[in-house]
């Protein structure tokens, strides 16, 4: 927990210290949530998205922490973080982008799983509202997971795989205070594939301040023993924006 915490920060620091010197947008948010599924329980979160788009390049950054217990014992350690470059083409609907991200879930037995890949985006819809965005890359799975031996002990096996990266950012302004967005992101290898769809109600309240309603859903075609195969978490979240 500790290790994400610190990898968090120094994201959410990158993020703060650029947004004076190179017009950084984004957000910051604390979140309250139940989840069903791996851990059924109660649970509080941090994190935290930045966002720039230059003349030549559109940089993101996004990091969060999800941390529970039921009865006093840890149910949920799970943490999240991204960064993604895009290399604007002529016409700024194509680009070619870097991106790399780092996961862990200690419930579900990932001690670490690392992407890296390089890909091409298009942005498929972008008129008043609405923008829809689309993305694909190639890249390098790197996984570590705790495995359950036939004696109950436990080994750590590490799996290193050719991987597809696939995502879909969808957001519509209902009104000057409103927005939805809808995010999907898988990443798909021949040992397993993870999906991971985002919908949420974003409404603003007072100045930088909204509030946000939330509904995740993570899927794991190959989870480990005992494992279930989908987490779903609905959140209700205070969040902080700046810059823009």
């Amino acid at each position: 927990m500790l290790r994400s915490v610190c990898l968090l920060a120094l994201t959410a620091s990158f993020g703060v210290s650029s947004a004076h010197a190179n017009d950084w947008t984004g957000e910051g948010s604390l979140s309250a949530g139940l989840s069903s599924g791996n851990s059924q329980t109660s649970d509080a979160g941090v994190g935290f998205k930045s966002n720039r788009d230059g003349y030549d390049w559109r940089t993101a950054l996004e990091g969060k922490v999800d941390y529970g217990k039921t009865n006093g014992i840890e149910s949920k350690n799970r943490s999240y973080m991204s960064a993604q470059a895009d290399r604007k083409m002529p016409n700024n609907a194509w680009s070619a982008y870097g991106r790399t991200s780092y996961e862990q879930d200690e419930i579900a037995g990932l001690n670490s799983r690392v992407f890296l890949g390089m890909g091409i985006g298009y942005v498929a819809l972008d008129e008043g509202p609405l923008r829809w965005s689309l993305e694909s890359s190639p890249g390098l799975k790197m996984e570590s997971r705790r495995v359950r031996l036939p004696d109950t002990t436990h080994t750590v096996v590490d799996d290193d795989n050719f991987a597809v990266q696939a995502g879909s950012r969808l957001s519509l302004a209902l009104n000057e205070s409103v927005k939805v967005a809808n995010n999907t992101n898988v990443v798909y290898a021949e040992e397993s594939t993870q999906i991971v769809n985002d919908l949420s109600l974003t409404a603003a309240l007072i100045e930088n301040i909204s509030a946000r309603i939330s509904f995740d859903v993570r899927h794991d075609t190959a989870p480990l023993e005992n494992v279930e195969p989908t987490d779903t978490t609905t959140r209700i979240s205070l969040v902080y924006g700046f810059g823009g």
